[in-house]
């Protein structure tokens, strides 16, 4: 008959137990050189400008639903796709990327208009 194991209010003890280990810090947060520390720019300004991303983000999914509407009939009659019109909606899906990671917090680098156009 096996012996019984006796655990203690932790959980089973021997040499097959693992140690607890610690929590790691989590990564420090991107910040591109040049770009304002976060604790310097005031709450009321940043959300100023994510006041402003947020308009701009609606305006980018209008013109983006445009370009994909003008895409669409181009392929219809030209059974091609528009080059320069997929190069700028790439251009803009990556804007509308960083305005989502700046919205977020995920960084603190403003999109274009104060970096170069994603293109």
């Amino acid at each position: 008959m096996p012996s019984e194991m006796h655990h203690g209010p932790g959980g089973p003890s021997g040499p097959d137990t693992v140690p607890p280990r610690a929590i790691p810090e989590p990564p420090p947060r991107h910040r591109p050189p040049g770009s304002p520390d976060p604790d310097d720019v005031p709450a009321w300004r940043r959300g100023l400008v994510m006041v402003l991303f947020a308009i701009l983000f609606n305006v980018a999914q209008t013109v983006l639903l445009l370009a994909a509407v003008i895409q669409f009939f181009w392929l219809l009659v030209r059974k091609e796709r528009n080059t320069a019109l997929a190069e700028f909606g790439e251009g803009l899906g990556r804007w509308l990327d960083a305005v989502a990671r700046f919205q977020t917090g995920a960084t603190d680098e403003r999109p274009f208009p104060w970096t170069r156009w994603p293109g």
